[in-house]
Protein backbone atom coordinates (compact mmCIF):
# COMPACT_ATOMS: atom_id res chain seq x y z
CA UNK A 1 0.00 0.00 0.00
CA UNK A 2 2.69 2.57 0.82
CA UNK A 3 4.57 2.18 -2.60
CA UNK A 4 1.10 2.41 -4.18
CA UNK A 5 0.82 5.72 -2.61
CA UNK A 6 4.39 6.51 -3.22
CA UNK A 7 3.78 5.96 -6.96
CA UNK A 8 1.09 8.04 -7.13
CA UNK A 9 2.73 11.02 -5.37
CA UNK A 10 5.66 10.42 -7.70
CA UNK A 11 3.09 10.33 -10.89
CA UNK A 12 1.35 13.75 -9.26
CA UNK A 13 4.33 15.61 -8.94
CA UNK A 14 5.58 14.61 -12.41
CA UNK A 15 2.13 15.44 -13.92
CA UNK A 16 2.67 18.80 -11.83
CA UNK A 17 6.21 19.76 -13.54
CA UNK A 18 4.50 18.86 -17.37
CA UNK A 19 1.82 21.65 -16.19
CA UNK A 20 3.99 24.24 -14.68
CA UNK A 21 6.02 23.83 -18.11
CA UNK A 22 2.99 24.10 -20.01
CA UNK A 23 1.96 27.04 -18.44
CA UNK A 24 5.29 29.18 -18.51
CA UNK A 25 5.13 28.41 -22.05
CA UNK A 26 1.36 29.70 -22.57
CA UNK A 27 2.32 32.71 -20.42
CA UNK A 28 5.46 33.24 -22.63
CA UNK A 29 3.20 33.17 -25.94
CA UNK A 30 0.44 35.14 -24.66
CA UNK A 31 3.34 37.61 -23.91
CA UNK A 32 4.68 37.11 -27.73
CA UNK A 33 0.68 37.14 -28.54
CA UNK A 34 0.14 40.79 -26.64
CA UNK A 35 3.70 42.37 -28.55
CA UNK A 36 2.62 41.06 -32.06
CA UNK A 37 -0.69 42.89 -31.71
CA UNK A 38 0.78 45.73 -30.78
CA UNK A 39 3.12 45.55 -33.66
CA UNK A 40 0.34 45.38 -35.67
CA UNK A 41 -1.73 47.89 -34.93
CA UNK A 42 0.86 50.39 -35.42
CA UNK A 43 0.49 49.68 -38.95
CA UNK A 44 -2.74 50.96 -38.78
CA UNK A 45 -1.28 54.83 -39.60
CA UNK A 46 -4.13 57.34 -40.60
CA UNK A 47 -2.64 57.28 -44.47
CA UNK A 48 -2.62 53.28 -44.51
CA UNK A 49 -6.89 53.45 -43.49
CA UNK A 50 -7.29 56.33 -45.69
CA UNK A 51 -5.95 53.74 -48.57
CA UNK A 52 -8.01 51.10 -47.33
CA UNK A 53 -10.89 53.23 -47.55
CA UNK A 54 -10.57 54.25 -50.80
CA UNK A 55 -9.76 50.44 -51.92
CA UNK A 56 -12.94 49.73 -50.22
CA UNK A 57 -14.96 52.68 -52.12
CA UNK A 58 -13.90 51.93 -55.72
CA UNK A 59 -14.54 48.45 -55.09
CA UNK A 60 -17.66 48.68 -53.95
CA UNK A 61 -18.16 50.82 -57.24
CA UNK A 62 -17.00 48.56 -59.67
CA UNK A 63 -18.96 46.05 -57.98
CA UNK A 64 -22.19 48.66 -58.18
CA UNK A 65 -21.36 49.63 -61.88
CA UNK A 66 -20.64 45.80 -63.32
CA UNK A 67 -24.24 44.33 -61.36
CA UNK A 68 -26.66 47.04 -62.01
CA UNK A 69 -30.32 45.26 -62.81
CA UNK A 70 -31.74 45.88 -66.09
CA UNK A 71 -34.70 48.44 -65.66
Amino acid sequence: MLDNNKNIIFEINKLNLELRKKLEMVSKWRAECAQLQLEFLKLYTPECLEIFESITQSLDANIDSNYKLPS
